[in-house]
């Protein structure tokens, strides 16, 4: 396959397109096949997990389905990064770690109890943020609509602020050394996905100014 073409399939699944303006309904692209490959090749892996009635990791699937499925129907940018550019490779490493966490032994009291809750707790978040985002959500930086409603009042991430809850509360009710070190990686690429992210976004004068409006990145009065 030529490279023009392996690109240009790219491209759409990170919401490029040549002509500006037009209204169409967005189509799974390369981009989107790999990424529910890879998320249905990992439900297999869990499977007996899932089945076997261990809710937190029930939680933890259905939590990165709902952020696939809402990037499969996002709305088409003004302008995006390249997709073979290192936001784009941070964007990709950001969505699909999650995906490898293990399944692990429950935590004893208190832990498991503080894992849950903190799970649910990110995990609701996560809804409202992207409820509020639309089908301005994608996966790679874009140029879409500013959204400043709902969680985008308090920080300029929330989606990435709920994801680091969810897991966390995931590993903190389920720890072992890999979920641990996991975590920590995923962690570092996504505070690196944010400052990338907003390398492209602050072109934009209407984010701009919502950047002096909301301070904070990720955690309120911290970052």
């Amino acid at each position: 396959m030529k490279a023009s073409s392996w690109s240009s399939r790219f491209r759409r699944s990170s919401g490029q397109q040549g002509v500006i303006g037009r209204k169409t309904r967005p189509r799974p692209a390369l981009g989107d096949l790999v990424l529910l490959a890879v998320f249905a090749l990992l439900l297999r892996a869990n499977l007996p997990h899932v089945r076997s009635g261990d809710w937190g990791m029930r939680l933890l699937m259905l939590q990165q389905l709902w952020v696939i499925g809402v990037a499969l129907v996002r709305r088409r940018p003004v302008a995006a990064v390249p997709w073979d550019g290192p936001e784009a490779l941070l964007a990709w490493c950001g969505t699909l770690a999650p995906l490898l966490i293990r399944p692990a032994a429950p935590a004893p009291f208190p832990w498991a109890g503080a894992g849950a809750g903190l799970q649910l707790l990110g995990q609701a978040l996560m809804l409202a943020a992207t409820v509020a985002l639309g089908r301005s959500f994608g996966i790679i930086a874009a140029r879409r609509v500013v959204r400043t409603g709902g969680p985008y009042r308090t920080v300029r991430h929330p989606i990435y602020a709920a994801e680091l809850l969810a897991c966390g509360g995931w590993v903190c009710g389920h720890p072992s050394c890999w979920n641990g070190a996991l975590l920590l990686v995923w962690a570092g690429v996504q505070l690196a996905r944010i400052r990338a992210e907003e390398r492209v976004l602050i072109a934009d004068w209407r984010y701009r100014t919502y950047v002096a409006r909301v301070r904070y990145r990720l955690i309120p009065w911290v970052w």
